[in-house]
């Protein structure tokens, strides 16, 4: 199965755990779509993420492992931090590492929403439409566990055959598993919508088209 019938997924996780806490289940699920993963940072901003001791980068090569999702490269750049770079150079950094000499419009962009109460997310969000002023690369909105109320999506995706696997796999990210959305009833609650659920959709993983070329 494809993701919308793309052949590339390019993601914008702004800090390990992002794109793996939000789509997870989507992506093992696509099995002929290929997802790169930009990891863009080892933690959170200095001086605001106390888990920055560690390179929880390492955590995110060990969750893909425990998913063999046979589908995902996972790319880190040549930066620890997000401020490590301002957005013109992360977006020049992501154009001539993911889109010179492409086919379009197979591409897609995954990207955390612009409305979201973690300031790291709407930062990377603000690269979405510069990446794809002059292409036609489908782009999404992935819903974090920071997203606001007002967000609303457009699309959700059944995960019922990958909840379980992923949710054991995020036990590699040892470094948050104090931190509250890393609980398991908060993580159970992240992936259930009673609207979907009465409709006998268990567990889900919601999106926001915000172009689409297919």
């Amino acid at each position: 199965m494809k993701f919308l019938g793309l052949d590339n997924v390019i993601c914008l996780s702004p800090h390990p755990d992002d794109t793996e806490y939000s789509m997870a289940g989507t992506i093992t699920q696509s099995t002929e779509t290929r997802f790169h993963i930009l990891c863009m940072s080892r933690g959170g901003a200095p001086g605001f993420d106390k888990t920055n001791v560690n390179d929880r980068r390492k955590e995110v090569v060990s969750f893909w492992d425990r998913m063999g999702s046979k589908n995902v490269i996972v790319d880190f750049p040549d930066c620890d931090f997000l401020t490590d770079k301002t957005e013109p150079e992360w977006i020049n950094y992501i154009e001539n590492r993911y889109f010179e000499n492409v086919n379009f419009p197979s591409y897609g962009l995954m990207i955390p929403p612009l409305q979201d109460s973690q300031f790291e997310h709407r930062f990377v969000s603000q690269f979405g439409h510069g990446l794809i002023r002059s292409k036609c690369i489908s782009l999404f909105e992935y819903q974090t566990v920071s997203t606001l109320s007002e967000w609303t999506p457009n699309l959700s995706v059944d995960i019922w055959d990958t909840y379980n696997q992923k949710m054991d796999a995020l036990d590699e990210f040892t470094s948050q598993k104090d931190k509250p959305i890393f609980q398991s009833d908060v993580l159970k609650s992240f992936h259930i919508d009673y609207r979907l659920k009465r409709r006998n959709v268990k567990f889900s993983e919601k999106f926001k088209i915000m172009e689409c070329f297919v």
